[in-house]
């Protein structure tokens, strides 16, 4: 096992310190303030004391404008962290329904939506959460709450939303929390998210608690040697994840002491640029490389030891998904700053019985986000039919057979970076022009449309909850569309106010 290249970082717990003295103190003190500030004023009256602070001003200006500076940055980050986004009672998670999401899109197909809920049909905006600050990474949720990830100025925050209103329930980070690409993911009383975009040295593997009581606070954090951009997979009591250049890692969830936190780790040498979020089926594990190692590696869960290495003639920054034993993953030679570097691209299956290449399809782009597997055919004659969805770097929306060959394809006119979403026989995608589409299955016609102006590059992938799409944005913030529920999905007992800014709904295109 090898372990020199990380560091420890001790466990951090969020509190807020009290700075204002208690109610009757401060009632004591109002009338001295204010008879201070009528003296101030009434002395202003003569010219010459006037002229006074205004030389006193001038002589001390560069450490009153300092002053000045780091009261308007206090302000500032007061209102970011602790601008009443605390509510006063915690709404609990009801722990008879909770479901987990422990991996990239929620599970091996990566629907990125739990099961047995529909998608829109119409409507519009209803809520946008911090419009003009950064959601890089894609949602989750544990069936009531929506999770994700915010940033502003490179600081990151962590926020559980309530999603009918976009409220805080609780928001949480450990000092200096860089701002990040990774997805939150969850089992049980945990969330686990990475930390860092592609710059980041020294990124933190983070886990927090959700038990009642304790919901929000920083259970533990491990530092690595390098940017965290990939979205972690719980299985059972493991962390596994991808550190970029630092390699590959497996930590104990539930470890009795720090120093027993890593079970194995696989050094960037070995498996350079180490991006992608990866997948664990039937115990093992499978990982793409990105520039520098071009391949899908197997390795056992457990141990660490590899197992084969598949070389790609790409590099793989596409999450594999898996379904009916075989592995589907996205490559090319793109990424998210230049995706149309090249209109080189594929999908590639491969038998997790043999681990052997079945076939492979060129696609008119690189396949960044994960391929979504949709089961469950309209006709209800073929039950065990499915579709293979993948979007592309330039703009096409591919639906594959199980055999590889193209059931149908759309040009959405614009790149599609992120991961398309499912629910039923429909199919939701976004693209980087702020078009929001839902499409039937197999034949693509869109029944639904929303735009999103402005959003620069779109990374992340849309999530389905509630019949509502919730999706992160570059310069709109964190959004929900479609249409508001007819009564309310969650319980919501705490008194703040709602932090969303909210908007009817309205149907089609906007």
């Amino acid at each position: 096992m090898d372990t020199s290249s990380a560091q420890y970082s001790s466990q951090s717990v969020l509190a807020v310190i009290p700075i204002l003295p208690n109610l009757t103190l401060l009632l004591l003190l109002i009338p001295g303030l204010c008879l201070s500030f009528l003296a101030t004023l009434f002395s202003l009256r003569h010219g010459s004391t006037r002229k006074a602070l205004m030389r006193f001003l001038w002589r001390k200006k560069a450490t009153a404008l300092a002053g000045l500076v780091v009261l308007l940055g206090g302000i500032a980050s007061f209102r970011y962290f602790y601008d009443g986004e605390q509510p006063e009672q915690i709404t609990e998670r009801p722990l008879d329904s909770i479901r987990d999401w422990p991996m990239h899109r929620g599970g091996p197909l990566r629907h990125g939506s739990l099961e047995g809920g529909p998608g829109p049909s119409q409507g519009g905006l209803q809520w946008s959460f911090r419009p003009g600050e950064q959601f890089y990474a894609s949602a989750a949720t544990d069936n009531h709450f929506i999770y994700t990830v915010g940033s502003r100025n490179n600081r990151g925050r962590i926020f559980c939303l309530e999603s009918r209103t976009g409220s805080v329930v609780w928001s949480a980070a450990p000092s200096g929390y860089a701002a990040t690409f990774s997805s939150p993911v969850i089992r049980g009383d945990s969330l686990v998210v990475g930390e860092g975009l592609h710059h980041t040295q020294s990124g933190r593997i983070v886990c927090i608690d959700l038990r009642p009581g304790r919901e929000g606070t920083i259970a533990w954090t491990y530092q690595t040697n390098s940017h965290v951009e990939c979205t972690p997979v719980i299985s059972k009591d493991r962390v596994y994840v991808a550190a970029g250049d630092d390699g590959l890692y497996c930590l104990r969830l539930n470890a009795k002491s720090e120093n027993q936190r890593v079970v194995w780790h696989r050094t960037g040498n070995d498996y350079p640029d180490a991006e992608t979020s990866l997948i664990v089926h039937n115990g093992l594990l499978y990982l793409g490389l990105g520039v520098g190692g071009q391949a899908l590696c197997v390795l056992n869960a457990m141990s660490g030891r590899e197992i084969k290495r598949l070389k790609m003639p790409f590099p793989v920054f596409s999450p594999p998904s898996v379904h009916d034993g075989k592995l589907f993953v996205g490559m090319g030679q793109g990424d998210y700053v230049t995706p149309n570097r090249s209109t080189a691209g594929q999908v590639c299956c491969i038998d997790i019985n043999t681990l052997e290449i079945d076939w492979t399809t060129k696609t008119p782009g690189t396949v960044l986000g994960s391929i979504a597997v949709i089961t469950g055919p309209n006709d209800g004659i073929t039950p065990d039919s499915f579709w293979l969805a993948c979007g592309c770097s330039d703009g096409t929306l591919v639906l594959l057979n199980p055999d590889g060959t193209v059931s149908a394809q759309i040009d959405t006119k614009a790149p599609i970076l992120g991961s398309p979403t499912t629910a039923g026989n429909c199919l939701y995608v976004v693209n980087n022009a702020g078009d929001v589409m839902g499409l039937r299955t197999p034949s693509l016609e869109v029944f639904w449309q929303y735009r999103l102006t402005s959003t620069l590059r779109q990374i992340s992938s849309p999530i389905i909850h509630g019949g509502q799409i919730f999706l992160g944005t570059e310069t709109k913030g964190f959004v929900c569309l479609g249409l508001m529920p007819a009564k309310r999905l969650l319980p919501n007992r705490h008194k703040s106010p709602p932090r969303a800014s909210l908007q009817q709904p309205t149907a089609g295109r906007q």
